[in-house]
């Protein structure tokens, strides 16, 4: 009988623990779904992408069940053939029962452009297809619990709302892609509604949801009234929105227990409707809060009166279309960390925007919680700018504070969760 190597007497167990630090190792691959537009606050490593696992696969058989299930464990499927891991999970059902983590985004814009050269009924078949083939997998991909999802075509629609019903779901990610300026075909496709998103924000076992949301109208009605009460438990919620009560509802659902919030919205936040809910978030310890448009004499001083009373913040970004420059002295005591932001694109600050921050910070010595506040890089600006910078440099120094000036983009205010398979 031939005598086993090494490799071939390793327990299960050690495996998995060795498959566990190689998806560590090789984690710089992660999520990649329009994370220039939505600041999602969990991310992990898509394992199905790691070649040293499928290699692993090939070692021996006692190596091959342990390695594959770690392949498994999260797959983008924009990287697979759908068709060939639908079937491959039919006959290897315990690979479905694997996998933890899964992107079943209909329409992606390479996808859209793929189809270009297709006429309109081909491309609208192909898409529904593909759709059907998609909800089939997390059919059968009972266990996972964290998941990327997006537009649908409506004949689908319900079947996902029950589906995501039946998941022990951790983390979700709506990423609505505006695909109809890409190609007139996704025009018909759908998302959940805001009632729908709510319900699914009320399952117990959900901590993360982020939302990036195109949508100027609700085209169509849910199809079941949400859980009343109308609590969450997120701990962390990420929105890109064009309606502020898609945020208002969300935030005060999940008051009682958010830690992190981001939010980016095309109009503004006004103070009579979100100061109070603000002033709820007795646990917030990050908040991040872009509005893109400036209305000429829009309310942007509120948020500095309800400042003082988040006493858990530790970490704040904020823009000059949403807060005033008084935020920056109006930072409850726990806060370590201060962004203050310019326009739309984080870029570039002007000079007038320095000489504000200047004079905010010269008007009271009264000491600053935080030890570092980031502003935009001025780094390719003119002399004028550069000028400004360095005395806004001095000025912080003098009140104890590290000025870091940050790129426009590559930047997340807020700590994101690292989602671990061990």
């Amino acid at each position: 009988m031939p005598r086993l190597s090494l490799a071939q007497t390793l327990p299960p167990e050690l495996l998995s623990r060795i498959f566990g630090w190689l998806v560590e190792i090789r984690s710089g691959e992660k999520p990649n779904f329009l994370r220039a537009n939505i600041k999602n606050l969990v991310e992990w490593p898509w394992t199905a992408n790691i070649p040293d696992l499928r290699d692993c696969t090939l070692v021996c058989r006692r190596w091959r069940p342990q390695a594959q299930q770690m392949l498994f464990r999260s797959i983008a499927m924009r990287e697979v053939d759908d068709k060939k891991l639908l079937n491959q999970l039919r006959i290897q059902p315990e690979l479905a029962a694997a996998v933890r983590v899964l992107d079943i985004q209909l329409v992606s814009k390479d996808f859209v452009i793929d189809l270009e050269s297709d006429d309109c009924a081909s491309a609208i078949r192909r898409i529904e297809a593909l759709c059907n083939t998609r909800l089939s997998i997390l059919e059968l991909c009972t266990r996972a619990c964290h998941l990327v999802i997006g537009d649908v075509v409506p004949s689908q629609r319900e079947r996902l709302v029950g589906i995501l019903d039946s998941l022990p779901l951790k983390s979700l990610i709506d990423v609505e892609v505006d695909s109809s300026r890409y190609y007139p075909s996704s025009r018909g496709l759908v998302w959940l509604s805001v009632l729908e998103l709510c319900s699914l924000a009320q399952r117990p076992t959900l901590r993360n949801l982020a939302v990036f949301s195109h949508r100027d109208e609700h085209a169509y009605t849910s199809p079941f009234v949400p859980i009343p009460g109308l609590h969450s438990h997120l701990t962390a919620l990420s929105m890109q929105i064009s309606h502020t009560q898609d945020a208002r509802r969300l935030i005060a659902m999940a008051a009682a227990t958010l830690r992190r919030l981001s939010i980016v919205s095309r109009n503004p936040l006004p103070g009579h409707i979100f100061a109070p809910i603000f002033a709820s978030l007795s646990l917030l310890t990050e908040l991040d809060v872009f509005v893109r448009v400036n209305i000429e004499g829009g309310e942007t001083s509120w948020f500095s009166t309800i400042l003082p009373k988040l006493g858990s913040l530790k970490r704040l970004a904020v823009n000059i279309h949403f807060a005033d420059v008084s935020t920056l002295l109006a930072a409850p005591s726990k806060v370590q960390d201060l962004g203050y932001w310019t326009d739309e694109t984080r870029r570039r600050p002007s000079a007038p925007f320095l000489r504000s921050l200047q004079a905010a910070l010269s008007t009271s010595w009264t000491p600053l919680p935080y030890s570092t506040l980031r502003v935009p890089d001025p780094e390719s600006s003119g002399d004028e700018v550069k000028r400004e910078y360095a005395a806004l440099v001095d000025v912080c120094r003098s009140r104890g504070v590290e000025l870091q000036g940050l790129p426009g983009t590559g930047y997340h205010p807020l700590m994101r969760t690292q989602i671990s398979f061990f």
